[in-house]
């Protein structure tokens, strides 16, 4: 392996996400599992060859990866932005009010189940359009109530 791999599986809490981000700040692939359970920029990693749990309220932030190899569940108020993924090997988890932004997305190998329902790459896409015209029109009413 590369010295811009890390393989172990990896914890993110609040206590230690600094920390975290600094270890991982030069790594491209990473081996092993990723659990987040607050927020994290993860700016290098191209790969990430196991399951990602992100918990409710936490996010990753991942621009530059490409490939998940493996499983990835999102859970309620939790966020995803990698807007560079194309890939996602295993299974996609995705539960209420989640946000992603993954605009690349051209394939999932495993199923996508959104709140118990399993549903289609395509589906998931217009959801998330939807998802997303929501959030700016509340957004804009939050703005023109304050001005």
């Amino acid at each position: 392996m590369t010295k811009n791999t890390y393989i172990g599986d990896i914890t993110v809490t609040k206590d230690n996400m600094l920390a975290m981000q600094e270890e991982l700040k030069d790594i491209e692939h990473i081996i092993g599992n990723l659990h987040i359970d607050s927020q994290i920029s993860l700016d290098y990693p191209k790969t990430i060859t196991g399951n990602i749990l992100i918990f409710g309220q936490a996010s990753l932030d991942a621009p530059k990866l490409e490939i998940i190899n493996g499983s990835i569940t999102i859970y309620i108020k939790a966020m995803l932005e990698a807007i560079n993924l194309e890939t996602i090997t295993g299974h996609f988890y995705i539960f209420s009010q989640s946000l992603l932004e993954v605009p690349n997305l051209s394939e999932v190998k495993g199923i996508i189940i959104k709140d118990n329902e399993i549903i289609t790459l395509d589906d998931f896409k217009a959801i998330n359009r939807r998802n997303k015209v929501v959030q700016l029109e509340k957004l804009y009413k939050e703005i023109k109530d304050f001005i």
